[in-house]
């Protein structure tokens, strides 16, 4: 087995790995499924997606993706290798403690605005009008605060677990895995049902557009063509006045 590149001890990093592994049958595929999900939970990691199927000639592929802390990371890969034998294996690391210090940077700033802006609104002598555009700001300055807080903390939790995209597979290397079509969701045919349904209502819409332009027109040159008369007779009468 090929050694994996550890993370570092002292920068937080995003770390992904994917490994691809060759079992010999549909029994020993579906055991080794579950020997990586058990080896995941007992790392203290968690099974983010699974997918188990045979779909036609006896083969098989399995795809587990499942975050393990980074710390345990080695020896997930190291387990999960165990399993079958290595078809692939690629390990990408990115650096996540610039992006972390940065929203740290502009976290302070907000939280010095957040700090001003209330001494500000301590100030009895503000005028009604000053009152509610500083209280607008530091609403605003609030929300920004709580969603770069959120921000920086979903960044701190990507880098304390490493991402792993596992694929065991009967097939014979090079050949190409073949997965089920994957059915719509509810919410992706819910969408898809209410786009056909407005479809249909913009279809029918323009279609008594098209209808009814002709009768509209005559109407529209009916009501100018009163207008104008109503206001002939009204010259008329000033006239006779």
């Amino acid at each position: 087995a090929r050694a994996a590149l550890p993370p570092s001890r002292t920068r937080l990093q995003d770390y992904r790995a994917e490994l691809r592994l060759r079992v010999p049958n549909l029994r020993r595929l579906s055991s080794a499924t579950a020997r990586a999900m058990r080896a995941t939970r007992s790392l203290g990691g968690y099974v983010v997606s699974a997918e188990l199927g045979a779909p036609s000639g006896g083969n098989g592929d399995s795809v587990l993706v499942v975050r393990v802390p980074v710390r345990r990371v080695q020896e997930a890969l190291a387990r999960f290798t165990a399993l079958g034998t290595i078809v692939s294996q690629r390990i990408q690391i990115d650096d996540l403690q610039r992006t972390v210090e940065s929203q740290s940077e502009t976290i302070a700033d907000l939280e010095g605005t957040v700090a001003a802006l209330e001494r500000t609104l301590r100030d009895p002598s503000l005028t009604r009008f000053a009152r509610g555009r500083l209280q607008l700001r530091l609403a605003d300055a609030r929300r920004s605060l709580a969603a770069r807080r959120n921000a920086r903390g979903a960044t701190v939790q990507g880098g304390r677990t490493a991402r792993i995209a596992l694929t065991l597979t009967t097939r014979a290397a090079g050949e190409a895995l073949v997965t089920e079509p994957r059915r719509p969701g509810y919410l992706e045919r819910t969408l898809r049902d209410a786009v056909s349904v407005l479809g249909r209502l913009v279809a029918w819409l323009l279609y008594a557009l098209i209808v009814a332009a002709p009768f509209l027109l005559l109407g529209a040159a009916a009501l100018v063509f009163e207008r104008r008369r109503r206001r002939r007779s009204e010259e008329r009468l000033l006239e006779r006045a």
